[in-house]
């Protein structure tokens, strides 16, 4: 078993109204990006589909996680894929709405782009 993540290679900062999967299943809709008023740490805000925000540092957002079994996302733009790389998995991965299982947050992201 590799102990060593994998290079952070590409993965897009995320961006408002975008929603993205977290490796243990959970999908988010990002409300925005911000700055930690004591630290200066970029910062992402976050809903779940109860309407939840969460709040977790940008840093943290593109990391890799180390798991014991294969994790699958959703991607629109790649179709299903497994974002897994020598026992490590991305913490999170942008999904394209239109391959979204959870109406929820498809609905509450086309309230917040109406205002």
């Amino acid at each position: 078993m590799i102990e060593t993540p994998p290079s952070e290679g590409d993965n897009p900062d995320p961006k408002p109204n975008q929603i993205w999967q977290h490796y243990k299943g959970g999908c988010y809709l990002i409300q925005s990006i911000g700055t930690h008023s004591e630290t200066g740490e970029r910062m992402v805000a976050y809903m779940d589909k109860q309407s939840k925000i969460w709040f977790r540092p940008l840093s943290m957002w593109h990391n890799w996680v180390r798991v014991e079994k294969d994790v699958h996302f959703e991607n629109g733009s790649y179709g299903i894929i497994i974002a897994q790389e020598r026992n490590f998995v991305r913490r999170f991965v942008k999904v394209d709405p239109k391959h979204l299982k959870t109406p929820e947050l498809v609905e509450s992201r086309t309230n917040h782009e109406k205002h």
